[in-house]
């Protein structure tokens, strides 16, 4: 992406949003640390914090702190501009000015400068932004111009997130599964994608907020996810005993091990707290019913000890074996029986590769049952495959 123009907006006069975490993100930021600046605006912009998400499209515009990606940085301006960021308003106008990742579009162009007009306080900035809109109107003809303007009057922050939501931008669609994880409903994967897991957590919230059940994503459903995480928030804290703000990696090993063995993978146990370890934390609190924080508790070290005394006090159960390495007839069937259940596995070859293996996990997570992406006694019985046929 070009850069020209999109270092000018970047100033630290954004709106400041409701966590703690935005000041240390634009801290390290500044002093240049931007492997600490990217985590805290990860977990806001996941959250949907419109200045976290406008400074994490600037960073992978830029590469700071991640590999260069103009795909993600259009994805995560077009989601602070839909929540009204007055500068991601600007940017997008930039992008179609100049056809930055976007087609070129000058009608466009003018609509987000007019609304990034609009939305600046008096003063430089809302200026700038209204001379480049007057700027692209002499280069629009009549027809254009009014289309140009009826696009402006279209727009409002719930139509543009609803427009960015059924576009349907991995980014986006992270951000509604991340929040379905906190309010206890498992996606399967923070990964961006549509899957039946994650159309099946939807559901499930909205069966339990009592709104229609499409499995999709919605105005209203991103309300109600908003209004449940306000909800939890207002809890009164409990008062558990004090666990390291910072966790040695040693325990974060400890854990790491006893969230593979509860059947939540962490990635590997190699004591750094990364996204998948967050993710496979947020995953066991929301089946513990206890606050999805992503972070190592005292209360997530007494239910992962509690869960393994459970596992420990099951009796055992005979289950038909599993060849250590399935036969590739038996993945056939696994693969078959999987696209019929509604989980894409993608062909039915016999290979157990990236693809079939996110199609189990999805399919364990429907089950509830422990999500190992592999072929076990529990996901053929689920099945209804009897290893012998």
């Amino acid at each position: 992406m070009k850069r020209i123009a999109l270092a000018v907006v970047l100033v630290v006069s954004l709106a400041t949003p409701a966590w703690a975490g935005y000041e240390e993100g634009v801290a390290a930021y500044g002093r240049g640390d931007f492997p600490a600046a990217l985590r805290e605006f990860e977990d806001l912009a996941l959250q949907g914090d419109a200045a976290a998400q406008f400074y994490l499209g600037i960073m992978y515009d830029r590469g700071g702190g991640v590999a260069e990606d103009d795909g993600e940085a259009v994805k995560w301006h077009r989601l602070a501009a839909a929540q009204g960021s007055a500068k991601a308003l600007n940017n997008i106008g930039l992008l179609y000015q100049n056809g930055f990742d976007v087609p070129r579009d000058l009608a466009k162009a003018y609509a987000w400068y007019s609304l990034a007009a609009d939305s600046f306080g008096p003063g430089r900035q809302r200026e700038q932004a209204a001379r480049k809109r007057d700027g692209v109107a002499k280069e629009l003809s009549p027809q254009q111009l009014g289309r140009a303007r009826r696009l402006a009057r279209a727009w409002s922050p719930g139509t543009a997130a609803i427009a960015a939501a059924s576009t349907p931008t991995r980014a986006f669609v992270a951000l509604v599964q991340d929040k379905l994880l906190r309010s206890g409903h498992d996606p399967g994967p923070v990964d961006g994608l549509m899957g039946f897991a994650t159309r099946a957590a939807i559901r499930a919230f909205q069966a339990a907020r009592q709104i229609p059940i499409t499995g999709e994503i919605s105005a209203e459903l991103l309300r109600e996810l908003d209004t449940a995480s306000l909800e939890r928030t207002a809890r009164p804290p409990t008062h558990e005993p004090s666990v390291p703000a910072a966790p040695t990696g040693a325990l974060v090993v400890r854990v790491q091990e006893k969230l593979a063995r509860s059947g939540h993978d962490p990635g590997p146990a190699d004591g750094i707290k990364g996204p998948k370890t967050r993710a496979a934390i947020r995953a066991f609190q929301a089946a513990k019913n206890i606050p999805m924080t992503g972070e190592v508790s005292a209360e997530l070290l007494r239910e992962l000890d509690t869960a393994s005394l459970e596992r420990t006090a099951r009796p055992p159960t005979h289950e038909p074996s599993v060849p250590a390495a399935p036969t590739g007839a038996l993945v056939v069937r696994v693969q078959e029986k999987l696209a019929r259940s509604g989980h894409d596995p993608g062909p039915a070859d016999g290979i157990k590769g990236p693809k079939t293996r996110a199609a189990i996990r999805a399919f364990q997570a429907a089950k509830n049952i422990p999500m190992t992406g592999e072929v076990s006694a529990e996901l053929l019985r689920e099945l209804e495959i009897t290893p012998a046929d």
